[in-house]
């Protein structure tokens, strides 16, 4: 039998499709298939948009990500062991909110550690969020190696 979390990830994940070149599931370049978040060493930040917000925020995420060390931001999904993705949605000039989450090749949510397994949310300015992300994220990748 599930436990509660179990069947809300159910409930709540919407599956990737089993087909395209961009299906996260499907990858044969994966390094780690169901890394846990502690094993997470390379990173690929999945776009947030065409429109200049969206590209910004990427832009800044990873600035944010990069500037610490921890794991290696890659180009491409391929070379990643986890996917940081979610999406922005403009709320007035110059705020934005946020829903981000971690997951790996089989679409299991990491980051997060607990909570909706839609994301994390945030409200504000850009460059607030971005750097909010990247100093809670780091935290608890710190947290999960020191259990």
């Amino acid at each position: 039998d599930a436990s509660p979390a179990q069947r809300d990830r159910k409930r709540y994940s919407t599956p990737a499709p089993q087909t395209g070149p961009d299906d996260l599931a499907m990858r044969s370049g994966l390094a780690l298939d169901g890394a846990s978040l502690i094993a997470v060493k390379k990173v690929y930040v999945d776009p947030f948009g065409d429109d200049p917000i969206g590209k910004q925020f990427r832009d800044q995420l990873t600035s944010a990500l990069r500037a610490n060390r921890r794991f290696t931001l890659t180009t491409t999904r391929d070379e990643a062991d986890a996917v940081l993705k979610g999406k922005i949605t403009t709320t007035r000039s110059e705020q934005v909110s946020a829903i981000v989450r971690l997951v790996n090749a089989k679409g299991e949510v990491l980051w997060p550690p607990k909570g909706p397994v839609t994301g994390k949310q945030y409200q504000g300015p850009v460059a607030i969020i971005t750097s909010q992300i990247a100093r809670d994220l780091l935290a608890d990748m710190d947290k999960a190696e020191r259990k």
